[in-house]
């Protein structure tokens, strides 16, 4: 049997298997197959995402240049119509706010010019301290959930170290799916990167399989990590439902 897997739109196929002649359970059983279009013919969804880069003092070096550089690489391929926001935390956080702009506002339109502004801030110098996610999460999803953005609403974690309140964490984001469901509103995709050897890795795929997202990991790193590194989580969500790394639906 041959068939061509895309098309111009969604297509789909049933097959069913009557029950055989005799056979106690005499139920049908059916195999339903559904294609996504090809890329070239899938309409793009607007994005909201917000990058959440650990710049704590175990960091310094190596693991911050590769986080710098993964958050860039997904700044850069943001397209027209898409939202980005950036928080960089230790034991305190802040949004990134350039000096140009409103003061309030955290989430920024993905043109040309606010995505080189912001990797230039990124790849710049940034205080270092310990390591607490839990605040900037909290402040990272509500930001999503009450904002009301057309944009489907992404989160991308990158740390390199462990939390003593894993527990509350992984309960606190199942407890925000709730609150933006109440709210009529979309629940942001949670995905992880973890950056050396430290990272707690299994509260990391914890965490992004309840928030419905991806996990990647990099354990050593004996130089900058290249952008592409942290591509295939960022493709997932970049691209059509079969792409391999961030969906835009």
């Amino acid at each position: 049997v041959g068939y061509q897997m895309w098309g111009q739109a969604i297509s789909a196929f049933v097959n069913v298997q009557p029950p055989l002649t005799g056979h106690y359970d005499q139920r049908s059983t059916l195999c339903l197959t559904v294609s996504p279009p090809h890329p070239t013919f899938a309409p793009a969804f607007q994005r909201t995402v917000l990058f959440l880069m650990d710049v704590s003092g175990s960091m310094m070096g190596s693991p911050l240049q590769a986080a710098q550089e993964a958050v860039c690489f997904g700044i850069s391929e943001l397209q027209e119509g898409d939202e980005f926001g950036i928080i960089f935390f230790h034991h305190r956080f802040s949004w990134y706010r350039p000096g140009a702009t409103d003061t309030e506002r955290v989430i920024f339109p993905a043109t040309k010019p606010n995505v080189q502004e912001a990797m230039a801030y990124v790849r710049g110098d940034h205080e270092l301290g310990g390591t607490e996610i839990l605040e900037p999460l909290q402040s990272a999803v509500e930001t999503l959930v009450n904002m009301g953005s057309n944009g489907v609403p992404y989160i991308f974690l990158l740390t390199d170290g462990a939390v003593r309140n894993e527990r509350e964490i992984c309960r606190w984001v199942r407890e925000a799916e709730s609150l933006a469901h109440s709210k009529g509103t979309r629940p942001p995709r949670i995905s992880t990167f973890g950056i050396g050897e430290y990272a707690n890795r299994y509260f990391l795929m914890q965490l992004a399989t309840i928030g419905r997202g991806f996990h990647g990991h990099a354990l050593t790193l004996g130089t900058p990590l290249p952008p592409p590194a942290c591509s295939p989580q960022w493709r997932q969500s970049n691209g059509d439902c079969t792409a391999e790394g961030l969906p835009r639906a």
